[in-house]
């Protein structure tokens, strides 16, 4: 076990609690086993949850053509990995590889780790555009026809709401925040074509 100084470890749990105080209460970080049949439903319903992200650093090497084939289709814009730059260090020594302990030694100039957003590569975007180019037009008239439907239901649950006021029941307020993320998910993909 290792043991740092005091200001070391000051700095340490002052980088912890930035990241948590930005971060928040809605920070939801969840490790699941998703069977192999059931990967692309999952990813798109995670998708459409505000503000997700997908971290693939230990998902299992063979699986990563077929996430990022999904995000693709699903239009899914951030995959991320973490990638060390330092040697893979074992027994009492392997500590130095912690995300924290990495960042203290970014004092130096060398570079000792990046997070990476795989899919913010230009080889990536171009086949993106090389496979969804042409057909660029159809897809913003589908997405604008989702919208406008979506925007239909959701006048008619917020309808509905003011009607019944308090008496509304949970369902609906829940649809219509779905509906209102959908909304937002969809308008973001139109405004930030791959």
């Amino acid at each position: 076990m290792h043991e740092y100084d005091h200001e070391t470890f000051s700095i340490i749990v002052a980088k912890y609690t930035s990241c948590f105080r930005i971060l928040g209460e809605n920070l939801r970080n969840e490790i699941k086993t998703i069977p192999y049949e059931e990967l692309r439903a999952e990813l798109s319903m995670i998708r459409r949850t505000e503000d997700a992200m997908f971290d693939i650093t230990s998902t299992a090497n063979y699986l990563v053509s077929d996430i990022a084939s999904i995000c693709m289709v699903e239009g899914i814009s951030s995959m991320y990995t973490f990638e060390s730059f330092v040697e893979p260090l074992y027994g009492k020594d392997g500590w130095k590889t912690l995300i924290h302990h990495l960042d203290l030694d970014c004092r130096s100039t060398k570079q000792t780790y990046q997070y990476i957003n795989l899919l913010n590569t230009l080889i990536y975007k171009e086949c993106v555009r090389s496979l969804f180019g042409k057909n660029a037009a159809h897809i913003k008239e589908l997405n604008d026809e989702l919208i406008e439907a979506h925007q239909a239901r959701l006048r008619l649950l917020e309808l509905r709401a003011a009607r019944e006021g308090a008496e509304t029941p949970p369902q609906v307020a829940m649809e219509i925040q779905t509906i209102q993320r959908a909304i937002k998910g969809l308008q973001q993909q139109a405004n930030n074509p791959m």
